[in-house]
C-alpha cells in the first residue's frame, strides 16, 4: 500500500493510500482532513469542502494536477506540499525536505524592488532576496551595459571571429572552431553536459540567492547575454520559478559550472524545477548563464550574514554566562579577545565577498571564515564546562537539582564538545587540496564550493553550541534567584523562557536546544551589541562593578554563614552537654525513685504493723496521753503549774528545754569543788538506793519461799512410783520456757529499736 508524506501548514502528515487509482485531489483533501482533525479549532475551517488548495511535489516536477492518479503522478513515500490559498506562505515556497531549512522563507509576494547594476549589491541585500523580501529590476545604466555587451558578441559572430567559448569548444576543445549554424547547439550542449551535479538540492532560498547573484553578474555587461534574455531570467526570479540545483559537483575552477548548469537547464525548459513552469531563458546563451562562481559566493553571503548574527549574539550569551558565574571582566579577558578577532575575520571575509558579489571573476576565500567563526564555539564550550562544573561555578552539578537522579546538562555539554571537535576537522582548508581536471587544462582549482558548504556547516555547529550555552546560562540563573541580572539580560532570559521552561527534572532536551537555536537564527534577542568600544567598555565596567558588589555580598554572606555555623556548633555542643547532664540526672532521680519506692514499701509495712497489737490507734492514743501526762509532770517539776493548761505539748517541751539550758548554764557556773561534792552526794544516794532495792528484793524472795513452804506443808503428799531422779540442772521444759521468754523479750526490744530509733 503506497504511503505519502504531506506537508500542511508546518505539519508533516503520513497519508496511506489503499488504491493507486485515487487522484491527487483526494490526497490533498485527505491531508487537509487529517490536519483539521489534529487541530482543536479544526485549523480555522468549518469543513474540508470549503478549503481551496494546490498540491505540489517537494522535489522534482512541481505543481500537480488534481485529476491525475496517484500511481501515475507520484512515487511511493514521496514528499508532497499542500498549499492552502490565502495563507501567508506563497504557493511558490516548497520546502526541500521535512527537516526544514535555515533561511526561512515566509514568502509573500513582495512589493519592493532592488535595482541591480552589477556594482552595489551587498551581502544583506542578497540574503533578503533569498528570503523573498524583494523583487529585482535593472537600472538604466545596467541595461545599457548589457545591450552594448551583446552588440560586441553579435559583431564577433557576424565577422566569424574566433573567440573562446563563442565560436570554439571549451577546455581541451578550445582550438576546435564551431560552425556558425551550430553555435546555438553548442550552447545547449554546454548546459546539458555540465548538468552533472549530485547530492541534495539547494533549498529554494539558496536557489533564489544563486539566481539573484547570477542576474547581478550578468547586469555588469561582461557576459554577452541579450537584454531580452536577462529580463526573462529576472521575470523567472520575480515569479519564484526556481530550478532544482544539486549542491555537489563544483571544484571552483572556471566557475561553479555544474550548479549553474542545473540552474540554466531548468530555465531553458529541460531540467527539474521547484515550480512547474520553465523555458524562461534562451538556450543560445548557455555560457553566459553558467560561467561564474555564484554558488560559492551566494553560499558565502549566507555564511557571512549568519556569522555576523551569531557573533553579535555570542557577545550577549557570553555576558549572560559572565553574570551567572559571578565573574569579572578580568576573568573573561580572552572572551573579548577571541570575539574581537572573530568579528575582524567576519569583516575581512565580508569585504572579499562584497567584492566578489559585484565582480565577474575570482573566487572567495571562505576557509578563513570557517576557522575564525569556529573559535566562538570553542570558547563557548569552555564556558559551558564552567557552568556545569560545580567546583568552578558554585552551582549544582550539571545545573539540575537532585543530581544523580537527574543528569541535567551532562550530555548537552558532550554534544557541544562533539560539535566543536567536528568543526576542527571541517576547518581544514579545502584550498590546500587541488586536483587537475578537464584534461589538465584546469590544473589548480580552488574547491570553493566545498569551502562554502563547510563554512555553513561550521556556522550551524557554532549556532548550536551557543544555543546550548544560552540554555545553560538561563538555567544557572534559576539557582541564583531572587537575584536579578541587568535589564537587557533579563529580557534575554524572559525571551528564552518564552520558548523553553526551566529544568526541574530531566526531560527530552533536543527540542529545547532546537528552540534556542531557532531564537538565534531568527535574531530575536535584544540588541545590546555596541559598535563603539567606549559604549561596550562602559557596559562591561558597570557589569564588573555590579559583579564585584555581588562578590563582596557573597563574601559577607560566607563570613556570616561561618559565624552562624560556629554558633550553631557551639550551641549544639552545649545542648549535647546539657543532654548528657540531664540523662545523668535522670539516672540519679530514677535511682532515688527506686529507693523511695523501697522506703514507701517499708513504711507501708510499718503502717500495717502499727495497725495491730500495741501499735494500733487506740494504743497510740493511750501512749500519747501517757506522754502528755509525763510532759506535764516534767513541766511542773521544771517550770511549775503556771500555764499548764494553755500550752500544748511542743510548747511545754520548748520551755522545758529552755529551762534545762538555763540549768546547764547554772551548773557550769557552780564552782568545781561544789560540783564534786554534789556528785559525791548523788553517788552516795545512788548506792543507798541500790542497797534499799536489794534489801526489798531479798525480803520479797524470803516471803515467797515462806509462802511456798506453807503451801507444801498444807498440801496432801503425793505418791510417787519408781526411782526418784536427781536432776543436775533445771528441767528441760523449764529451760525451754525460759528460752522462749528470753527470745520474746529480745524480739520485742529489736522491734522497738527498729521502729523508734
Amino acid at each position: 500500500m503506497p504511503r505519502y508524506t504531506v506537508h500542511v501548514r508546518g505539519e508533516w502528515l503520513a497519508v496511506p493510500c489503499q488504491d493507486g487509482k485515487l487522484t491527487v485531489g483526494w490526497l490533498g483533501r485527505e491531508a487537509v482532513r487529517r490536519y483539521m482533525k489534529n487541530k482543536p479549532d479544526n485549523g480555522g475551517f468549518a469543513s474540508v469542502d470549503e478549503v481551496s488548495f494546490l498540491v505540489r511535489r517537494c522535489k522534482g516536477l512541481g505543481l500537480l494536477d488534481n485529476e491525475d492518479m496517484l500511481e501515475v503522478a507520484l512515487e511511493d513515500n514521496e514528499f508532497v506540499e499542500v498549499v492552502i490559498e490565502g495563507d501567508i506562505m506563497s504557493p511558490d515556497f516548497i520546502p526541500s525536505q521535512p527537516e526544514g531549512v535555515f533561511l526561512y522563507s515566509k514568502y509573500r509576494e513582495p512589493e519592493r524592488y532592488i535595482a541591480l547594476d552589477g556594482d552595489s549589491l551587498s551581502t544583506e541585500d542578497l540574503v533578503n532576496l533569498g528570503k523573498g523580501h524583494y523583487k529585482i529590476k535593472l537600472t538604466s545604466t545596467a541595461e545599457k551595459k548589457v545591450q552594448q555587451s551583446r552588440e560586441v558578441i553579435d559583431s564577433i559572430i557576424k565577422e566569424k571571429t574566433v573567440v573562446y567559448g563563442i565560436t570554439t569548444g571549451f577546455g581541451k576543445f578550445a582550438r576546435t572552431v564551431i560552425p556558425v549554424h551550430k553555435l546555438q547547439e553548442l550552447q545547449v550542449n554546454l548546459v546539458r553536459s555540465h548538468s552533472s551535479g549530485v547530492g541534495k538540492p539547494l533549498s529554494p532560498e539558496r536557489c533564489r540567492m544563486l539566481l539573484a547573484l547570477r542576474i547581478n553578474v550578468l547586469a555588469k555587461g561582461y557576459s554577452g547575454i541579450s537584454l531580452e534574455t536577462l529580463k526573462q531570467v529576472i521575470e523567472a526570479f520575480n515569479a519564484s520559478c526556481l530550478s532544482y540545483v544539486p549542491e555537489k559537483g563544483t571544484v571552483g575552477a572556471s566557475g561553479d559550472l555544474a550548479p549553474l548548469s542545473h540552474l540554466a537547464l531548468g530555465l531553458i525548459g529541460e531540467g527539474k524545477m521547484w515550480s512547474p513552469k520553465s523555458g524562461w531563458a534562451d538556450a543560445k546563451y548557455g555560457l553566459a548563464l553558467i560561467n561564474g562562481t555564484q554558488m560559492i559566493t551566494s553560499l558565502g553571503c549566507e555564511a557571512v550574514e549568519r556569522a555576523s548574527a551569531i557573533a553579535r549574539q555570542a557577545d550577549i550569551v557570553a555576558a549572560l554566562t559572565l553574570e551567572v558565574l559571578k565573574g569579572t571582566t578580568k576573568a573573561f579577558d580572552t572572551g573579548q579577545q577571541v570575539h574581537g578577532v572573530v568579528n575582524d575575520t567576519i569583516a575581512f571575509v565580508k569585504d572579499i565577498i562584497t567584492t566578489e558579489l559585484n565582480s565577474a571573476t575570482d573566487n572567495p576565500a571562505l576557509d578563513y571564515l570557517a576557522i575564525g567563526v569556529h573559535e566562538l564555539a570553542a570558547i563557548s564550550e569552555r564556558r559551558i564546562e564552567r557552568l556545569c562544573n560545580p567546583s568552578l561555578s558554585e552551582l549544582p552539578a550539571f545545573l539540575v537539582a537532585e543530581g544523580g537522579l537527574n543528569s541535567g546538562f551532562m550530555i548537552a555539554h558532550c554534544t557541544a564538545a562533539a560539535l566543536v571537535s567536528e568543526n576542527k576537522a571541517l576547518c581544514h582548508p579545502s584550498s590546500v587540496d587541488s586536483l587537475s581536471t578537464s584534461a589538465a587544462t584546469e590544473d589548480h582549482v580552488s574547491m570553493g564550493g566545498w569551502a562554502a558548504r563547510k563554512a555553513l556547516r561550521v556556522i550551524e555547529h557554532v549556532e548550536q553550541v551557543l544555543a546550548i550555552e544560552l540554555l545553560a546560562a538561563c538555567q544557572g540563573i534559576e539557582f541564583l534567584r531572587p537575584l536579578k541580572t541587568t535589564t537587557p539580560l533579563e529580557k534575554v532570559y524572559d525571551l528564552v523562557r518564552s520558548v523553553v521552561r526551566p529544568w526541574i527534572k530531566d526531560r527530552f532536551m533536543a527540542p529545547d536546544i532546537e528552540a534556542a537555536h531557532r531564537l538565534l537564527l531568527e535574531q530575536k534577542m535584544p540588541e545590546i551589541y555596541f559598535k563603539e568600544p567606549e559604549e561596550l567598555l562602559q557596559v562591561l565596567t558597570e557589569l564588573e562593578e555590579q559583579n564585584l558588589t555581588l562578590v563582596q555580598y557573597s563574601q559577607d554572606v560566607d563570613e556570616n554563614l561561618d559565624d552562624v555555623n560556629k554558633r550553631e556548633k557551639f550551641i549544639q555542643d552545649k545542648i549535647n552537654n546539657n543532654i548528657d547532664f540531664l540523662m545523668e540526672h535522670k539516672k540519679i532521680l530514677k535511682n532515688n525513685c527506686e529507693r523511695e519506692e523501697e522506703k514507701a514499701a517499708e513504711l507501708e509495712l510499718r503502717s500495717r504493723l502499727f495497725s495491730f497489737g500495741e501499735f494500733n490507734s487506740d494504743a497510740q492514743e493511750k501512749l500519747i496521753d501517757s506522754l502528755s501526762k509525763k510532759i506535764n509532770q516534767v513541766y511542773r517539776v521544771c517550770i511549775g503549774d503556771a500555764e499548764v493548761g494553755s500550752l500544748n505539748a511542743v510548747q511545754k517541751l520548748v520551755k522545758v528545754e529552755s529551762r534545762l539550758v538555763e540549768l546547764s548554764d547554772l551548773i557550769e557556773s557552780i564552782p568545781k569543788e561544789n560540783v564534786e561534792a554534789i556528785e559525791r552526794i548523788k553517788q552516795k544516794e545512788r548506792r543507798q538506793k541500790l542497797r534499799d532495792e536489794k534489801m526489798k528484793e531479798k525480803q520479797r524472795h524470803q516471803e515467797e519461799r515462806l509462802k511456798a513452804a506453807l503451801e507444801r506443808a498444807v498440801a496432801q503428799p503425793k505418791k510417787k512410783l519408781g526411782r526418784r531422779l536427781v536432776y543436775r540442772s533445771k528441767p528441760p521444759s523449764a529451760t525451754k520456757h525460759e528460752l522462749l521468754l528470753v527470745g520474746d523479750t529480745r524480739t520485742k526490744s529489736l522491734e522497738e529499736e527498729y521502729f523508734f530509733s
